[in-house]
């Protein structure tokens, strides 16, 4: 075996002094390098358990950072030329290897070796938060990664215990990842020589849990995600006979420290489950990374930016420790940075929040959903005719932005689940309600509220018919008479939304 590489001191100095500067929000700072145990040359105890690790979430888990290539966002660059993270190469132009931390990565490249960056061409936060992990334990050290990209906790990912009676149905019902997930995992760990040669019968403690997602849940509301969140954990411990494994949630950083809209809603649930105050049972043993610090540009996967991979491995870690060493993690309220929201006519008056709320239900088939595209030159979308024949122009503002209305929300129940101030913004379908909207807002000084219930492909005959049209009908079946009208109409009034309304405007 391999023995540990020395970490140098002007190392540790440098890497304390970046991450000095950065505030984690909602669950404190992140420690110094220099307050964690230094390696300590030796072989891992094979006699006592070996502790794993589960990294658990969509691509940025995965791992999208570039070990090489053009740039300077790649790893190769940041060791060699900016000196970082030195303690990730041998000193002698190849990559250092652990000889107490194993890797396996059970759902996309299938990865099984010692953890080094050696044959690697991405990382994800497994890199580093494996080398801190190794220096804290005397025991050997299992990271198994159980990630994919492009799934939802809502949906794909959705815990057990979020799903009480629904059925399985089909090959991708709710949950399906997540039982995949954990039959990975399974396969794993009752396999271990297979995986690990060497391991010596020693068993296994599933010590810790990480996990980064979010991206493809943007537009749920906080609330369910939250939900979806704490249950995930919770079935997990009891999956793996765990009680006490730790958690550590790593959140989405798109856009760095300034954050609004649906990637905002779902910041604010990875970090709640931090709130002590509201889950007590948590403290010291779930935290929360506000990760916006580490944000290096790019979108969605960082612009494949290593170091932001890293440091989100790092912070990982280190707060990893400080539940297992039992180490307080204070709770602070979430600090967000919201951009001003604008009205369409910029002279006009703030809604009258103390009136009630103006509601207006719009409902349809396929082109009350709206297939009206917004983007694009081409003839015939929105931003065309606004910029070749000045029509709709209240709808952009004079450096090319969409307007966002601060006195219409807009709800769309069941096609594309928006949940925000009216704007065109990302959406690629428009319907009737985004001028619907602007005149109704001008014509009122309370706040209005849209709620858009439409499906493509619907019959007043059939499948909306209202109860006063089936007096003494059964509702035989999935597809009676009227289904979709009670989905609609008495569901969505029940039934859980998966959105969620600003509690600034919209007070019971």
């Amino acid at each position: 075996m391999i023995t540990k590489k020395l970490w140098p001191r002007s190392l540790a100095l440098i890497i304390v002094i970046a991450l000095a500067a950065f505030s984690v929000g909602a669950a404190g700072k992140i420690g110094n390098l220099d307050k964690l145990p230094g390696p300590d040359n030796k072989a891992p105890d094979t006699t006592k358990p070996i502790k794993v690790y589960l990294l658990s979430g969509q691509s940025n888990m995965v791992g999208m950072g570039a070990v090489g290539g053009k740039g300077e966002n790649n790893l190769e660059y940041l060791v060699n030329n900016k000196k970082m993270f030195q303690h990730l190469s041998d000193g002698d132009g190849g990559w250092s290897k652990r000889n107490d931390v194993f890797y396996v990565s059970a759902t996309t490249d299938h990865t099984a070796k010692y953890m080094s960056i050696q044959d690697m061409r991405r990382i994800g936060p497994e890199v580093q938060f494996g080398y801190l992990m190794g220096d804290y334990h005397d025991e050997m050290v299992l990271v198994l990664k159980i990630a994919q990209g492009n799934r939802s906790i809502a949906f794909d990912v959705m815990p057990p215990s979020s799903r009480v009676g629904v059925s399985k149905e089909g090959k991708f019902y709710k949950g399906w990842q997540y039982d995949d997930f954990v039959a990975d995992a399974h396969r794993v760990l009752d396999n271990l020589k297979e995986y690990y040669p060497d391991y010596q019968g020693q068993g296994y403690q599933v010590a810790g849990f990480c996990w980064w997602q979010g991206h493809k849940d943007a537009g749920i509301s906080q609330r369910f995600y939250e939900k979806h969140l704490v249950n995930l954990i919770k079935d997990l411990r009891e999956e793996f006979k765990s009680p006490k494994m730790k958690a550590v949630v790593a959140t989405v950083a798109f856009g760095g420290k300034k954050m609004s809209g649906a990637y905002l809603e779902i910041l604010k649930a990875q970090m709640a489950v931090s709130d002590y105050t509201k889950y007590p049972e948590h403290r010291n043993n779930i935290a929360s990374l506000d990760c916006r610090p580490f944000f290096r540009g790019g979108g969605a996967h960082y612009g494949n930016n290593a170091e932001t991979y890293t440091l989100v491995g790092d912070g990982l870690a280190r707060y990893m420790i400080q539940l297992l060493d039992q180490t307080p993690i204070k709770y602070e309220p979430l600090k967000t940075s919201i951009g001003k929201l604008r009205v369409s006519k910029p002279e006009g008056p703030a809604p009258d929040e103390k009136k009630p709320m103006k509601v207006y239900v719009l409902m349809g088939q396929s082109n009350m959903v709206g297939m009206g595209h917004a983007s694009g030159e081409q003839p015939g979308t929105l931003e065309t005719v606004i910029k070749t024949k000045h029509k709709f122009t209240h709808l952009m503002d004079k450096d090319g932005n969409w307007v966002v209305r601060n006195d219409v929300y807009y709800v769309d129940l069941t096609n594309t689940r928006d949940a925000e101030w009216l704007t065109v913004g990302k959406r690629r379908g428009l319907g009737p309600e985004l001028q619907f909207g602007h005149v109704m807002g001008d014509y009122h000084d309370e706040v209005v509220l849209l709620i858009k219930a439409a499906q493509g492909n619907r019959s007043i005959c059939h499948d909306i018919n209202p109860p006063s049209s089936r007096i003494g009908m059964p509702k035989n079946g999935t597809w009676y008479k009227g289904w979709q009208y009670d989905i609609f109409v008495v569901y969505r009034r029940t039934g859980p939304l998966g959105i969620s309304l600003p509690a600034s405007h919209f007070k019971a």
